[in-house]
């Protein structure tokens, strides 16, 4: 992880890196697993409940990277948890559906595009 930030940190484009680099966790076998673990909790109240405080403190670290990583957005609380929140939930759901059906290469909109939009949508918010 803190190779990520660092290479974040020294890129010209700091939004497409964090993209890019948020996809290669999203995309992997280990967010699948974190899946399956998550459906889990959701049927399991004792899982439940040891899952949810590791959630609460991951997500505890994001506001704060996120404001080093864009000082400019940081200015602004509520925008800078809006972006984040959808760049966390847009990779989620890319995550999850890759996870559920697999790559869809020849599909109308493959991954790539939509990175791209997301990274035009986010610039502007991030990068002030």
């Amino acid at each position: 992880v803190l190779g990520t930030v660092e290479a974040i940190e020294r890129s010209h484009d700091r939004v497409r890196t964090l993209v890019e680099s948020l996809w290669s966790v999203f995309e992997s076998d280990d967010f699948k697993a974190i899946v399956e673990l998550w459906l889990a909790a959701a049927n399991d109240g004792g899982l439940r409940r040891r899952v949810l405080p590791v959630m609460r403190a991951f997500d505890a670290t994001l506001r704060p990277l996120a404001a080093r990583l864009f000082p400019k957005a940081a200015r602004h609380p509520k925008d800078l948890a809006a972006a984040t929140g959808l760049l966390f939930n847009f990779m989620q759901g890319m995550g999850l559906a890759r996870a559920a059906f697999g790559s869809d290469p020849g599909g109308e909109v493959d991954g790539a595009a939509e990175r791209e939009l997301l990274v035009k949508l986010l610039s502007p918010v991030l990068t002030g």
